[in-house]
């Protein structure tokens, strides 16, 4: 249970980079990076939005998912004997671990510009799945 506590943290950290991320792009307020002298450049761009829909925002519903299925683990640690539940979580955390490297794969090769905190979220997702399937 203690990689479900991890994973919940880590996933409370990412929401976070996701909201910082979405309410700087609400507002229209430039997005600077330590490595990259330019965040806006990634998250501007045309790799910002996935059908439509700002990455910043589907970072925030996958986050708030996993936190959701976590407290559910641990409080009603019962679903994890359901099949569906327990691989339905891993899917989805791991085709959003998959996601996150596509797109820092479009930032090293299309874009040749780097967002730290679009990095830092790469990191989190990756390092959620590793916790839940362990």
């Amino acid at each position: 249970m203690a990689q479900y506590l991890f994973a919940l943290i880590l996933s409370i950290i990412g929401f976070g980079l996701a909201y910082y991320i979405w309410n700087k792009k609400s507002k229209k307020e430039k997005l600077v990076c330590v490595i990259g002298e330019d965040c806006s450049k990634v998250v501007e761009s045309r790799y910002g939005k996935t059908f439509g829909i700002d990455n910043s925002i589907l970072g925030m519903l996958y986050y708030f998912f996993v936190m959701v299925a976590i407290l559910f683990a641990l409080f009603l640690p019962m679903i994890l004997t359901i099949p569906l539940f327990v691989k339905g979580f891993i899917l989805i955390a791991g085709l959003s671990g998959l996601f996150s490297l596509y797109l820092t794969f479009v930032q090293i090769v299309f874009l040749k510009e780097f967002c730290e905190y679009c990095l830092a979220n790469t990191l989190i997702t990756i390092l959620v799945f590793v916790m839940i399937i362990l």
